[in-house]
């Protein structure tokens, strides 16, 4: 009896963890605005481009960890379009890259160069090394479109 009295006891307590450990749906934001970035200029419609979206500048760029949005696309007549939806009103950089053997990552070569395309908001400029916050810092204030050009090492 007290086996079965402890079982019930901890499946009880299991339930009321796993029904607290659920976060509740959130509305979106007052202002909330849908975020659409053209990507263009791939040299080939290989694999997928991966679009990450910070905001603040907090591990922009190269820490997807602390992205506040990620959209993966396909890749249509070397063109891809991400779409960020309910994106609170504030400064954002947005960096992304063609993943053509779509291994979820940006590859590198030698003195880790990347081997695959990239790009970041605003067509910030990479002098050596990734590009600066500043350079591809931009502000949200309702509905947005912005266009991202690829870049290729050494082409």
């Amino acid at each position: 009896m007290r086996a079965v009295t402890a079982a019930l006891t901890c499946a009880l307590v299991m339930t009321s963890v796993t029904a607290v450990a659920q976060p509740a749906p959130q509305a979106p934001a007052a202002g909330a605005a849908t975020l659409t970035v053209n990507v263009v200029g791939m040299h080939n419609s290989k694999g997928q481009v991966e679009c990450l979206l910070y905001a603040g500048g907090v591990g922009f760029p190269g820490k997807p960890d602390k992205a506040v949005g990620k959209v993966t696309v396909p890749i249509s007549d070397e063109a891809s379009t991400c779409t960020f939806a309910s994106v609170a009103p504030g400064d954002y950089a947005i960096e992304l890259f063609q993943d053509e053997n779509s291994n979820g990552k940006l590859d590198t070569g030698f003195m880790g160069i990347p081997s695959e395309g990239f790009g970041a908001s605003n067509d910030a400029p990479e002098k050596f090394g990734p590009p600066k916050y500043a350079g591809a810092k931009f502000t949200v204030t309702g509905d947005q479109t912005l266009t991202i050009h690829m870049t290729y090492a050494g082409m």
